[in-house]
């Protein structure tokens, strides 16, 4: 591509309707979240229209022409908006108050959405409906698989929101969670419903007879049914290679179906409205056919849109239709305003379409700086010329979408993909033709031999890229954990684009190369410290009521337990571990080895670790984490010595096999580090208590160490007097979560370890504890707080 074919595109105009939209998601959000009262919407609506009056006057003090229509229109939306999410929020606090005084069972639910996958069973949402009482919608979990459209009556607990988790629920306009325990009575959705249910699982069942890696894709991408890519370990993938826009049913599935069809209608002798009609029906039915997802929905509406405009004779224009379209559905329904997927969707559409472009001409841009002296032959440049403008717009649209979806996607997920152009690049092309073969399987329904054999074509055509997608996502630093006080900075991306769509330069190739070459350099070198050369330590990661403990030395990085939850991503993101070697499962507690399920997708581990007896053992989520994970399973027994870096961790209990189903069953490990002058050594106990660290030390297999990672979590039962004299920790570190209902860590076992001379900390008070060998004992850094 020469420098004369890379042109800047136009600055797009920015019609008031985004301006408007945001005013709109701000407004609502803010009063779902605080579930603000009549009283509370009142007084704000009262202070946006004096701002907007005293605007107003102040624009026309200031020159008689002055454009006052944006201020009125801002004004207008948010007025509107605190009305919408006013009456939501007075609905909701009024459900609120009528589930507290009756139960679950005197009310009606109706499925509104189709099931998904938990740790605890199946969730979805529902309407509740009780005569005399206002209805609203909650989360159904329980064991039953419930489909949209099924009308149930049951038993259950209700409970209300509460705390952050709460406020991002009733931003989606979700009023609390019943949690079934029994169905009393059940009716499937009758009618066409009924019909659609049951085509919807004959075309699945088609797609799905043999599961492989495209066929989940195009169950995916086509159907909205994410589970078999979750069964074979590519959601993660996916989602670790920042690709996930790609399945969710949007705009580029509903246009990819209207051109297959527009092909097929310019062979009729339809006019160019009964052919829009035609496709705009045809469209309509597979976003019902897939369930309706709000990404769809306003995708289609927007199709709507722009084939209105087209035949009033009006140029379309892609901003004002996605603005506009946001703006009614945001106003018809405030709950979208704090759904993510609505938000990720309106957000990527309008960074491509108002950065796309520019994007694209400076990628084309730094490729002719990067190679100003490239000389290739007329011949080979112009049949090259396609697949450089291929990349280059690839290339600048994901970097459109990925920039300005960071402020959402990161603090939701704690991560950032490093790879996603690439993976983009890599699956973009093939993806369209999965959905075509999909579409065509599921044409030929009526014939099943013959539906299968588009599905065999896609196995073959997805089979290279799908795999490569999978080694990509496996790469050390694929998927950048981020810590939760970093993942907020990523806020600013969005003042950059704002920045950048203001000034609209010019691109210097060369200049823009140096730049990215310096960044890059930089960004290499903070990587690579982080990865390869780490300091020796021991970390006792603050991961609430759980144990995680992370052992790392140079490029070597193991995990003792991973916690309960996820909050094992952003402790090993705010001590900047990119790749662990292994994680080590003491025993099968969820508070040990829950957090297994969170790095999946997000984190590589070579391998998983457990006591000998136990990986016959293993089902369930950790199960599925570890398929996903590709970590092969190992075990060690009483005797084995693990290395990382000049750590050696040797297991001390237990002596015979276990199933890992009890807090006897935990592996102790004796950890020693002696290099360089330094040294350290320490016990890890798991949740073990006194009578196994006790036959340890009776035993002669541990002695005199510098630190103690207390048992159980601090417990009463954790530690005896003779044990701790004879381990004479300097430091004894407990992992425990605030105001946990245990009381951990007990007064009892702080006072053996204290009298033992030891210094006693918990997470709890320090958050992160991180000990370093030294050559005078152990030196001891904390997260919070200090070391006395």
């Amino acid at each position: 591509m020469s420098e004369r074919e890379v042109i800047k595109p136009e600055r797009p105009a920015v019609p008031m309707s985004l301006y408007a939209l945001a005013c709109v998601i701000c407004a609502e959000r803010f009063v779902l979240g605080w579930a603000c009262p009549p009283v509370v919407v009142a007084w704000v609506a009262l202070v946006v229209s004096l701002v907007c009056a005293i605007t107003c006057v102040v624009l026309r003090l200031r020159a008689d022409d002055a454009p006052l229509r944006l201020p009125v229109l801002l004004c207008a939306a948010t007025l509107a908006a605190l009305l919408s999410a006013g009456a939501e929020a007075a609905r909701g606090i009024a459900f609120e108050r009528a589930m507290e005084t009756s139960a679950p069972s005197a009310w009606t639910f109706v499925v509104t959405s189709g099931p998904t996958r938990t740790d605890y069973g199946y969730r979805c949402s529902a309407r509740a409906f009780r005569r005399g009482s206002p209805s609203a919608t909650v989360w159904l979990t329980g064991q039953d698989e419930l489909e949209s459209g099924d009308v149930i009556t049951c038993v259950g607990r209700y409970a209300a929101n509460e705390g952050e988790l709460g406020a991002q629920a009733r931003r989606r306009g979700i009023w609390g969670r019943v949690t079934v325990v029994l169905v009393r009575s059940s009716t499937a959705g009758a009618g066409w419903r009924q019909a659609l249910h049951n085509a919807r699982g004959d075309v699945l069942s088609t797609v799905l007879e043999r599961l492989t890696p495209a066929r989940a894709v195009i169950a995916g991408a086509l159907l909205g049914q994410r589970d078999a890519m979750a069964e074979i370990g590519l959601t993660e993938q996916f989602s670790a290679t920042g690709i996930s826009h790609l399945v969710a049913v949007s705009g580029t599935h509903i246009s990819l179906l209207a051109s297959m069809a527009t092909i097929v209608l310019l062979r009729t002798r339809l006019g160019p409205r009964a052919r829009s009609a035609v496709l705009l029906a045809l469209t309509a039915a597979y976003v019902v056919f897939c369930g309706a997802p709000a990404s769809a929905v306003r995708a289609w509406v927007m199709t709507c849109v722009a084939f209105g405009s087209e035949l009033l004779g009006r140029r379309s224009h892609a901003l004002s239709s996605v603005g506009i379209v946001a703006l009614v559905l945001a106003l018809a329904t405030p709950g979208l305003s704090g759904d993510l997927g609505f938000l990720l969707s309106v957000v990527s559409v309008c960074s491509i379409c108002l950065l796309g472009r520019y994007l694209s001409y400076a990628v084309a841009s730094l490729g002719v700086g990067l190679l100003p002296r490239a000389r290739l032959p007329a011949r080979v440049a112009r049949r090259l010329a396609p697949a450089a403008r291929f990349v280059c717009d690839t290339v600048g649209v994901t970097l459109a979408a990925q920039l300005a979806t960071l402020p959402l996607t990161a603090p939701a997920f704690d991560t950032v993909s490093l790879v996603a152009p690439v993976a983009n690049l890599l699956l973009a092309p093939v993806l369209p033709v999965l959905m075509a073969l999909g579409i065509v399987s599921g044409c030929l329904l009526w014939a099943p031999p013959a539906a299968q054999v588009p599905l065999v074509l896609a196995d073959a055509a997805g089979a290279l890229p799908l795999g490569l997608l999978g080694r990509l996502a496996r790469m050390p630093v694929a998927c950048v954990p981020l810590a939760s006080g970093e993942s907020a900075w990523w806020g600013l991306a969005w003042l950059a684009l704002v920045a950048l769509v203001v000034w609209w330069p010019n691109v210097n190739g060369g200049l823009l190369g140096t730049a990215a070459g310096v960044c890059a350099a930089a960004v290499t070198v903070l990587l690579v410290s982080w990865r390869w050369f780490a300091p020796a330590r021991v970390c006792v990661l603050d991961v609430g009521q759980g144990d995680a403990i992370l052992v790392q030395d140079g490029g070597s990085a193991v995990l003792v337990d991973a916690g309960p939850g996820d909050a094992v991503i952003a402790a090993l993101a705010r001590n900047h571990v990119l790749h662990l070697d292994a994680v080590v499962v003491t025993h099968l507690h969820d508070d040990h080895y829950g957090g297994v399920v969170a790095l999946a997708g997000r984190m590589g581990c070579d391998q998983v670790i457990v006591a000998d007896g136990v990986a016959g053992h293993i089902e369930g989520e950790l199960e599925a984490a570890v398929v996903s994970m590709g970590a092969p399973v190992g075990e060690v027994a009483y005797g084995d010595v693990l290395r990382v870096g000049g750590f050696s961790l040797e297991v001390v209990w237990p002596r015979q096999e276990v199933d890992g189903s009890e807090n006897a069953h935990s592996l102790e490990m004796v950890l020693a580090y002696d290099e360089h002058g330094r040294t350290l050594s320490g016990l890890l106990t798991g949740d073990a208590e006194r009578d196994e660290t006790g036959a340890c030390v009776a035993n002669g297999d541990v002695g005199d160490v510098d630190f103690l990672k207390v048992g159980h979590h601090g417990s009463e039962v954790s530690i005896d007097e003779a044990s701790a004299q004879a381990l004479d920790p300097e430091v004894s570190v407990a992992s425990a979560g605030a105001g946990n209902e245990f009381g951990h860590p007990r007064a009892e076992c702080v006072e053996v370890l204290e009298n033992a001379g030891s210094v006693f900390l918990c997470t709890i008070d320090c958050g992160d504890v991180e000990l370093r060998p030294g050559v005078r004992g152990p030196v001891v850094l904390c997260q919070r707080g200090s070391v006395e």
